[in-house]
């Protein structure tokens, strides 16, 4: 399935984990910013009400990697009746397979930044080798969590041929989401633009299978 989503959304009783597996420099990236909590906080009554109030039942990590604790955060988070939602950068497999093995996630968004011939210009580090990113694909590909991948589209760094090749990296999958680059002005650098919405509609039929 490809889709268009235009925003982040929270549901209720979902416990959203954003944790990024390296800091990507891209001046294009942007996101909402970070509430820090210990992982104590996840079996802690207040705590919990802390979170729960402030992100409508999602939890953001600061994007400096897995934190060396994550699994046992899920663990306690998913003692407490929460499922849970795992957004990452692909760029820990090696963690990533630990979470999955361990079933301690229930649905998984990853993040796809660009071709894979475009990804070092994308995010932002020069000679930046795309191969762990390949790895958590097949790690997901073989798993049973669900889970979808996703490109934020910036016109400076997007084009047709690059989707083509994006979606030929990702075919088979089960969903994949096309997001409109929005500046929401805590950026690294500046100059960049979203498409319009004829021309995300026109990438997502081009990108359908």
């Amino acid at each position: 399935m490809v889709g268009i989503i235009s925003e982040d959304f929270c549901r209720g009783g979902v416990f959203g984990v954003d944790v990024a597996s390296l800091v990507f420099p891209c001046a294009a990236a942007g996101g909402p910013a970070p509430v820090c909590c210990e992982v104590g906080d996840a079996s802690n009554e207040k705590g919990r009400g802390h979170v729960l109030c402030l992100h409508h039942g999602f939890w953001f990590a600061e994007r400096e990697g897995f934190e060396p604790h994550a699994a046992d955060f899920l663990r306690k988070v998913r003692e407490l009746g929460f499922a849970v939602k795992l957004d990452t950068n692909g760029c820990d497999p090696a963690r990533l397979a630990e979470i999955l093995n361990q079933g301690l996630v229930d649905y998984v968004a990853m993040d796809v930044k660009n071709a894979p011939a475009r990804y070092a210009e994308t995010v932002g580090i020069p000679g930046f080798n795309p191969a762990p990113v390949e790895e958590s694909i097949r790690l997901l590909r073989k798993s049973t969590v669900d889970y979808e991948f996703r490109t934020t589209l910036v016109r400076e760094l997007h084009r047709p041929e690059d989707l083509d090749a994006i979606a030929a990296w990702l075919a088979g999958a089960p969903r994949y989401y096309l997001q409109n680059f929005v500046d929401s002005g805590n950026l690294i650098g500046r100059g960049y633009h979203g498409f319009t919405a004829e021309q995300l509609q026109g990438f997502a039929e081009r990108v359908r299978p």
